[in-house]
C-alpha cells in the first residue's frame, strides 16, 4: 500500500519535531494477586526467583539497554528553516518472503480489561480493543525506528501550505464486520466523538484519552468526496499526526447516540462492537483471558499473519515468569508488563535459550500522586516537604539495576530537559557523599514544621497490585518514616478497582507510574495539561500554580521553533521542581519486553500505546 506525505515548503517543518520522550497516560502493573489471577495464568508452577544481576546475563539475551532519543534542534530562533526530510516508514511487505502464515499466540496481559467506553481507553483497556480496530494512521510496527508513521486507513496524506489543513486519502476496501464499508463518515464521526466532551448517552464514566489528546488542536473535519478527508487544526501543531497515530485514537462506525446507545457501550458487550480491525473478539472472560480470532475478511492483504491470540491475565510476577519459561506465554501484549528490570534480565539470563528482553527506552515516569483535595497534601508546604526528602538514587539501584534516570518533572538528558550533571545537583535530587543531602532535608523538615506538622503525620498510601507498585511503595514510606516521621501504612488495590479510586478523588496519595504516547515532549507535558492523567486525579488545575504550567502547555503545543519550545518546557519545569508540584517523579524507568524467539518481525518500542493491533508479527518455528 503506498504511503506518501507531500508538504509545502512552509509545511515542511511542522511534522519534523515529534522525537524525544515524554508521557501521558497512566499506566499500572503488580506484585500480588487478586482473587481471579488463579484462573488467568496459564497452569504453571510459580518459578523460584534468582538475584538479579546484570553482568552475568548472555548479550544473546538481552539486549543493549537504550536511553533516551533526542532530537538536534530544527533551527535556531531568528533562522530561516533548512530543509528537512519528514519521517515515514517503508511500504510495508504484502505477503514477503519468508512470512510463516498461522499459528495461535499467547500473550501475558498485565491487568485485567478496564470496562471503559469507547474513546475512553487507557492502559488494560487498549491491549483488549486495539486489535479489533483501525487508525487513520499507525506508528509502523515493522520497522525499529519508533517515530515512523504510516497510513493505516488511508493510502496518503497531505499537509496544506497554511500548515493547519490535512488532506486524507483514505482506502476503498475496508468493511465493518457486518459487511458494510468503513466510510468517510465514520471517521467524522469518530473524530468528533474524541473531541466532544459532552458526548456522553450511553457512555460509561471515565478517562477519556483520547479526547485530552487532540482536543486543543483539534478544529472540524469534512468530506471532501467518498474517500476524501479533510481535517483542520486550531493552529498549526508538531505532533498532530504523531497523536493520530497511537493507538487509543480509533476509528469507529457512525451511530446514533439517543437511539442506539447501546453501541457506545464498553468490551463487556461484545456483541455490540463493530470493528474493521485484524482481529475479531471470539471470547471474553473478564479478570481471566481474551481469545482473538483471525478476521478472514481483513482489508489489508497477507494480514493478520497469524491465526490468532489469547491475551492472559497474569498480576503475579512469579506466575509471570513460569508462564515464560514453560512457554505457556511467548510475548507481552503490550510493552507494560508486571516484571521490574530486576526481574526481566534474570528471567532473560534463565530462558537465554528461548527468550530475549528487549529494553527500548525508558518506558514512562515512576512517581507519587498527591491528593490536593484531601489533608495534609493541601498544603503546597507538604507537597514540597515530600518531593525534597523523597532518596531517589536507592530506588533506581533496588529497582531498575542502576538503568533509570532521576524523575525530574522533565526526563534528563534530552533536548527540553536539564543534564544529566544538572539533574544530580537539582533540590530534592541530589545527593552528598552518597547519602541524601542534608540541605533537602532541613528545609523539608522546615516547610513540614510551617504547615503545622513539625513531628511527621500519618496517612495510607494506595498501591495497585501491578508494576511492582506496592514494593516501590513500601521503600519510598520507610523513606519517609526515617526522614521525617511520616506514619505510612502501604494499601494495595487491585489494577482496575484503583484506576476508579483514583478517577473519583478517592485515595490520599498513591504510588503511579505514567508512560508516553508519543515519542515528543508534548506528551510528558501533557501531564499537567486539562484532563491529563495523572495529576488530573491530584486536581492540579485547582492549585496557584495548575493553571499557570496548563498555559504554558497551551504555548508549548502551538510553537513550531525547538528553541522557543525548549524555552516554554524550562519554564514550566522550573516551576514544577522549585514551587510546587502534585506528581512526585522518582525515577524514568526502562520499558522491558520480554520475546519467546518464536516470535518474528517483533519491533518492541517504548510507548505503552503504539503497535497493539499483532497484526505483523508471525511464529517462526510455528506457534
Amino acid at each position: 500500500m503506498e504511503r506518501r506525505l507531500a508538504l509545502g515548503p512552509k509545511a515542511l517543518i511542522l511534522t519534523l519535531m515529534f522525537l524525544s520522550l515524554v508521557l501521558i497516560i497512566a499506566c499500572g502493573g503488580a506484585t500480588e494477586p487478586s482473587a481471579g489471577d488463579a484462573a488467568a495464568a496459564p497452569a504453571v508452577a510459580a518459578a523460584p526467583q534468582s538475584e538479579p544481576s546484570i553482568a552475568t546475563v548472555a548479550p544473546t539475551a538481552v539486549t543493549e539497554i537504550q536511553s533516551f532519543p533526542t532530537l538536534p534542534p530544527t533551527r535556531k530562533a531568528g533562522e530561516a528553516p533548512a530543509p528537512t526530510v519528514v519521517p515515514q516508514a517503508t511500504a510495508a511487505p504484502v505477503v514477503a518472503a519468508g512470512i510463516k502464515y498461522g499459528g495461535h499466540v499467547p500473550m501475558v496481559q498485565y491487568a485485567a480489561t478496564d470496562t471503559k467506553a469507547v474513546h475512553q481507553w487507557a492502559g488494560p483497556s487498549s491491549q483488549t480493543y486495539s486489535p479489533l480496530f483501525n487508525q487513520i494512521l499507525e506508528f509502523d510496527p515493522e520497522t525499529a525506528v519508533n517515530n515512523d508513521i504510516r497510513c493505516d486507513l488511508c493510502t496518503s496524506w497531505e499537509l496544506a501550505e497554511d500548515g493547519t489543513t490535512y488532506t486524507f486519502h483514505l482506502v476503498d476496501n475496508a468493511r465493518w464486520w457486518d459487511g458494510s464499508p468503513v466510510t468517510v463518515e465514520d471517521v467524522i464521526f469518530s473524530l468528533e466523538s474524541i473531541v466532544d466532551t459532552e458526548f456522553t448517552k450511553g457512555l460509561q464514566g471515565g478517562t477519556r484519552s483520547s479526547t485530552v489528546m487532540i482536543k486543543p488542536i483539534y478544529e472540524s473535519s469534512r468530506a471532501v468526496d467518498p474517500h476524501t478527508l479533510e481535517v483542520r487544526t486550531n493552529f498549526p501543531s508538531p505532533t498532530f499526526i504523531p497523536k493520530l497515530a497511537i493507538d487509543t485514537l480509533k476509528v469507529i462506525k457512525k451511530f446514533d447516540p439517543d437511539t442506539e446507545p447501546h453501541m457506545a457501550q464498553t468490551i463487556v458487550h461484545p456483541e455490540n462492537l463493530h470493528g474493521s480491525g485484524p482481529f475479531k473478539l471470539e471470547e471474553f472472560e473478564e479478570d481471566v483471558k481474551n481469545v482473538f480470532v483471525k478476521n478472514d475478511d481483513y482489508f489489508k492483504e497477507g494480514y493478520p499473519r497469524i491465526d490468532g491470540m489469547t491475551h492472559f491475565v497474569i498480576l503475579d510476577p512469579g506466575t509471570t515468569i513460569a508462564a515464560f519459561l514453560t512457554e505457556k506465554v511467548l510475548m507481552q501484549n503490550m510493552r507494560a508488563s508486571n516484571l521490574t528490570v530486576t526481574q526481566q534480565v534474570p528471567l532473560a539470563e534463565d530462558g537465554k535459550d528461548i527468550l530475549k528482553a528487549f529494553f527500548p527506552g525508558p518506558g514512562g515516569q515512576m512517581g507519587v500522586l498527591l491528593n490536593t483535595r484531601k489533608a495534609p497534601f493541601d498544603d503546597v508546604r507538604v507537597r514540597r516537604a515530600i518531593m525534597l526528602a523523597i532518596h531517589r538514587q536507592p530506588l533506581i539501584e533496588t529497582f531498575n539495576l542502576g538503568n533509570a534516570t532521576l524523575g525530574l518533572p522533565m526526563p534528563p538528558g534530552t533536548w527540553y530537559g536539564l543534564s544529566l550533571e544538572e539533574a544530580a545537583q537539582a533540590p530534592g535530587f541530589r545527593e552528598l557523599n552518597g547519602e541524601k543531602h542534608p540541605d533537602d532535608l532541613a528545609e523539608a523538615k522546615r516547610l513540614l514544621t510551617e504547615a503545622g506538622y513539625p513531628d511527621g503525620f500519618t496517612a495510607e498510601m494506595t498501591a495497585r497490585t501491578a508494576l511492582g507498585y506496592p514494593d516501590v511503595a513500601v521503600v519510598v514510606t520507610a523513606q519517609l518514616k526515617k526522614f521525617l516521621n511520616i506514619e505510612a501504612t502501604v494499601k494495595t488495590m487491585e489494577p482496575v478497582a484503583g484506576f476508579a479510586a483514583y478517577e473519583a478523588g478517592d485515595y490520599i496519595w498513591a504510588l503511579q507510574a505514567s508512560s508516553y504516547a508519543i515519542p515528543d515532549p508534548d506528551a510528558v507535558f501533557a501531564r499537567w495539561r486539562d484532563g491529563g492523567t495523572p495529576t488530573r486525579w491530584a486536581d492540579w488545575l485547582n492549585t496557584p500554580q495548575g493553571p499557570i504550567v496548563q498555559d504554558l502547555y497551551l504555548k508549548e503545543a502551538s510553537e513550531l521553533n525547538q528553541e522557543q519550545r525548549r524555552v516554554v518546557i524550562r519554564e514550566a519545569a522550573d516551576i514544577l521542581l522549585n514551587v510546587d508540584n502534585a506528581y512526585i517523579g522518582l525515577y524514568w524507568y526502562m520499558g522491558g519486553h520480554i520475546v519467546n524467539n518464536k516470535i518474528q518481525n517483533y519491533n518492541p518500542v517504548a510507548s505503552s500505546h503504539i503497535a497493539l493491533k499483532h497484526e505483523h508479527t508471525w511464529c517462526d518455528p510455528a506457534c
